[in-house]
């Protein structure tokens, strides 16, 4: 781009290079918004096993292993619903389901502090449920962030490309009107050899 506007500032193209100049800041624009979004994407991970996912599988495992320890189905049946509002947000990355395992974890907390599991258990489930609420609130933060940087990575390519687009064919048309003018040269200095060598 910048070897571009060399060639276009050279040829008195002022404008087409101010045009290309305009589509450059877009396109350092997209390039931070992919940046931002590869980021995004490693730091949620990769895999089920890495990043802000694999933290809060393995969140969601701790806990449920000790759900398990004890023959509660209140229990069983408040970590079933969380695990089915984190599943839905995984679909449809929808924040709402956000809200709906908070409120799933505050009955959650309720059936536990009734139940007879030892005052113990008790603290350490509690200690367990607020790493997985922890976990999976920043899951849904770092895919939130990948959604606005999809979207902004969008919306600045849908302004850049037509840029460039016109840029291209304006270079195009000089291009066109150059060829034709060495034509027409070529064809006036062979004429006018022709008519000396007949003279």
């Amino acid at each position: 781009m910048d070897d571009i506007t060399q060639r276009l500032t050279a040829l008195n193209q002022a404008e087409l290079a101010q045009n290309l100049a305009t589509a450059r800041a877009d396109y350092d624009t997209y390039v931070k918004h992919f940046k931002a979004l590869v980021d995004a994407v490693h730091k949620n991970g990769l895999t089920e096993n890495d990043g802000l996912q694999g933290t809060l599988r393995k969140s969601v495992h701790d806990i449920e292993s000790v759900i398990k320890e004890f023959d509660n189905s209140k229990l069983e049946a408040g970590m079933l619903m969380m695990r089915r509002h984190e599943k839905d947000y995984m679909l449809r990355v929808d924040t709402k389901y956000g809200d709906a395992l908070k409120k799933a974890a505050i009955a959650f907390t309720g059936a536990l502090a009734s139940s007879d599991i030892p005052a113990a258990n008790k603290t350490a489930i509690t200690q367990k449920l607020a790493a997985y609420q922890r976990d999976f609130l920043a899951y849904m933060d770092g895919t939130q962030t990948s959604v606005r940087e999809t979207k902004a990575l969008s919306d600045t390519y849908a302004k850049f490309d037509p840029q460039i687009v016109a840029v291209e064919k304006a270079i195009d048309k000089i291009e066109e009107e150059a060829s034709t003018a060495t034509k027409a040269a070529i064809a006036a200095t062979t004429l006018q050899i022709q008519i000396g060598i007949l003279a």
